[in-house]
């Protein structure tokens, strides 16, 4: 009787474990159906406590790995009008995932994940407002913008691609 109860459990994860994955591969992904890129309107966010993850500088491979992605088309061109160029398009509806960790400078620390892999941390004055306004874990919508970037430089009269850059996130809590 107790290996069927342990069974059934078992079998209850895998379930909600493979929702959440087509849940994260839906929204995030822009060759699925239901894929999403809008941002929010001012109005929509009023509803929601922006939230900025520290830490992110550090996880800037994670993040490349997810922005590849969505390659601006005109990133080989030079002929284009801006100052700035960036590699990726914004991602204005990436969903991320809030997780408990026990981090050995911070035992209850909250973690940021996309596709699996790290990029921030929740920070220490913001974890009780976090904690209130969901539960944790939670896959929340986040915008990711910033990477590599070009400028134009005015005396060679082309584009320079920088080679340190630094990506922005900013996540939405329903309030």
């Amino acid at each position: 009787m107790e290996y069927i109860i342990i069974a059934i459990i078992i079998i209850i994860v895998i379930s909600i474990v493979i929702k959440e994955d087509k849940k994260l591969k839906t929204m995030s992904d822009p060759n699925t159906e239901g894929y999403d890129n809008t941002r929010l309107t001012i109005e929509e966010k009023n509803n929601y406590e922006e939230i900025y993850p520290t830490g992110v500088k550090y996880y800037t491979s994670n993040i490349d790995k997810f922005m590849k992605n969505f390659p601006h088309t005109e990133w080989n061109n030079d002929k284009i009008d801006k100052l700035v160029h960036y590699k990726y398009y914004a991602q204005n509806n990436a969903l991320v995932k809030l997780e408990n960790e026990n981090h050995k400078n911070d035992p209850k620390a909250i973690k940021v994940t996309l596709n699996r892999r790290t990029i921030g941390y929740i920070s220490k004055d913001q974890k009780s407002l976090v904690r209130q306004l969901t539960k944790i874990p939670n896959l929340v919508r986040a915008e990711i913008y910033g990477g590599p970037r070009k400028i134009y430089d005015s005396e060679k009269n082309k584009y320079v691609e920088l080679k340190v850059y630094d990506y922005s996130v900013r996540i939405y809590i329903e309030k």
